[in-house]
């Protein structure tokens, strides 16, 4: 995932009033795994990304993909 499509999962989920920007779990390794986070510092952000995926579902209790978040077009 790149700066651009990182804005992209931000964008969807603020326009579904939920927060959470995307970044690399290791900022050192930008090729590897991103999560959502609650915000941009590394030292101080805290990992949501099961809450957003749980969120994104609709269904309580299912944490959705693994691999990256699938958002519906809005309605």
């Amino acid at each position: 995932m790149g700066e651009d499509e990182a804005e992209q999962v931000a964008s969807a989920l603020r326009r579904r009033g939920l927060r959470g920007v995307a970044a690399p779990q290791d900022p050192d390794h930008p090729e590897g795994e991103w999560r959502v986070y609650d915000g941009t510092d590394p030292l101080t952000r805290l990992d949501i990304t099961d809450e957003v995926r749980a969120a994104t579902t609709g269904i309580p209790g299912r944490t959705g993909p693994t691999r990256g978040f699938v958002l519906p077009g809005a309605p």
